[in-house]
């Protein structure tokens, strides 16, 4: 049987809508894709989506795939945080008669509950192993980031899994996982700040950005931490479906976030 999507039960291997779909794209081969892409790509089938307009900002056009990485010491925040932000701006659309904007999922590196770095314990939709390819992938940090060996599964299925995302952001000590990935080599990248220097004397490759919320270097978003996974959700939402929409999800949120107009 097909691995399926988590919360939905959508083959991983199929694409949402095949009536929509146009011509093959050959494999991105290890290369992120030039900006702007295509209006669409589905990144289960290989092949580009020529969707209808929907009047919403950004350069994507259909709902977005959005993976939440969960692993053994995840700090509770750095998930539930951007969690949020989507989930509140998809209320927010649905109430103007608008469509969903993302599709949530949590992945876990294991079957069964996940228990996070302050003791919560939280049961993913899948695994790691059987989820779909997203669009949006977000690494979140913790105690876990800091483990050995164990946690390597999780940072091959980080650097397999971003090379056919639209985006790939991570959430305070997330930034470890991006970088022990080799994808933030040659970027500029944040992270806690108790964790800045570990990120700089670990990875001398990367360009360390200190006092920063986040840093957007395009395909690739890094925040501060825990609580600036927020504005890194909210910047995605401002970069994925326009301003205004950050701006109404803040706002509902009751978040000070600079952009709120």
């Amino acid at each position: 049987m097909a691995p399926t999507h988590g919360n939905r039960g959508i083959p991983a291997h199929r694409c949402r809508d095949p009536r929509r779909t146009g011509t093959e794209l050959s494999p991105p081969d290890g290369r992120w894709f030039r900006s702007p892409p295509l209006n669409g790509y589905d990144c289960c089938s290989g092949q580009a989506l020529f969707l209808p307009n929907s009047g919403l900002p950004g350069e994507w056009r259909d709902v977005r795939e959005v993976l939440i990485v969960m692993f053994d010491g995840v700090e509770e925040l750095d998930f539930c945080g951007p969690y949020e932000v989507f989930s509140v701006a998809n209320r927010m659309a649905m109430s103007s008669g608008k469509p969903a904007l993302y599709a949530l999922t949590l992945a876990g590196e294991h079957d069964g509950p996940v228990t996070c770095a302050g003791g919560l314990k939280v049961l993913p939709d899948t695994t790691i192993v059987h989820c779909a390819q997203p669009g949006i992938l977000i690494v979140p940090g913790g105690a876990g980031t800091r483990r050995g060996e164990d946690i390597q599964p999780v940072v091959r299925f980080i650097e397999e899994t971003a090379l056919r995302c639209e985006i790939v952001a991570s959430v305070c000590t997330g930034a470890l996982l991006l970088a022990r990935a080799r994808l933030l080599d040659g970027h500029r990248a944040t992270t806690h700040w108790a964790s800045l220097d570990l990120l700089q004397e670990r990875h001398p490759q990367v360009t360390v950005v200190r006092d920063a919320r986040f840093v957007d270097e395009g395909r690739l978003i890094t925040a501060g931490g825990i609580s600036a996974g927020i504005d890194l959700a909210l910047h995605i939402v401002a970069r994925t479906a326009g301003p205004e929409m950050a701006s109404l999800t803040a706002r509902r949120m009751e978040y000070a976030w600079p952009g709120l107009a």
